[in-house]
């Protein structure tokens, strides 16, 4: 009996330690689907970038090769397949990498990317630009080098565009003190204005301003990369202020 008794004792450990580990193995099955459907997403978002800049005019046997890529990781995710897509995101940033240095030879050399846009189709192809994630790392004010190539082009448009006016807002994540914070999140967007005035911006087309952690949220690594940016307001002479785009990852994460 004192055996019996022994074993009944045992009985509820052995089941909440059996539960537990069923629990955390949802929790991780849980956090990939989201960690994968946030890497599809961003490769949907920067497909939708080069299309803005210009590839599926000047490139489009490239540009279709890289929408079959991301269909592929698409699919994938769809059915579960979360390695294969580890590898179809390899393939993604070659082709990604190949085209932008084909766009950058082009720039240089043709007239193919001076293409024409409707007022508000410009507005919405600079403020995408503008809003790219993976921005800084870690107490930063270093621009990251796809976040050069963005404002590169973003520069080219703002230059030509003598009504418009720019304010650039940097924001942080919660690592560090709260004026520690603000005074990187100033830097950051100071950062960005000399960088587009380095590209021949006029300087007084830009105000910098700063919220610092204000509106850091989540405590992944993903999640804090998404908060250190700078985010662009656009004001145009005549009209309202259309607003900041921001495609960062923790937007996609709420579907907004």
């Amino acid at each position: 009996m004192a055996r019996y008794g022994l074993l009944l004792l045992l009985l509820p450990i052995i089941a909440c330690s059996h539960w537990d580990k069923k629990e955390q193995t949802q929790r991780k099955s849980h956090a990939e689907v989201i960690e994968h459907q946030n890497m599809v997403e961003h490769m949907q978002f920067e497909l939708e970038l080069m299309e803005l800049r210009g590839a599926k005019l000047c490139i489009p046997g490239q540009f279709i090769k890289l929408e079959r890529i991301y269909d592929q990781a698409l699919k994938e995710f769809q059915a579960g397949f979360y390695n294969d897509i580890d590898f179809t995101k390899i393939d993604f940033k070659h082709q990604r990498r190949l085209m932008t240095h084909q766009l950058q030879w082009i720039d240089r050399n043709t007239q193919c990317l001076l293409v024409q846009y409707s007022p508000s189709a410009l507005q919405e192809r600079f403020l995408l630009l503008m809003s790219v994630d993976n921005q800084f790392a870690e107490a930063s004010t270093e621009l990251l080098p796809e976040y050069q190539k963005a404002l590169h082009f973003a520069a080219r448009i703002l230059k030509n565009q003598p009504e418009w006016h720019l304010s650039l807002i940097g924001f942080t994540d919660d690592i560090g003190s709260k004026t520690n914070n603000e005074a990187l999140g100033m830097a950051r967007a100071k950062a960005v204005k000399k960088y587009l005035t380095a590209q021949g911006v006029n300087p007084g087309k830009i105000d910098t301003f700063s919220e610092g952690e204000e509106y850091a949220t989540g405590n992944t690594r993903t999640e804090r990369l998404s908060n250190r940016q700078v985010l662009a307001d656009l004001i145009v002479k005549d009209q309202k202020p259309i607003g900041e785009r921001n495609h960062s990852i923790k937007d996609w994460k709420h579907n907004l």
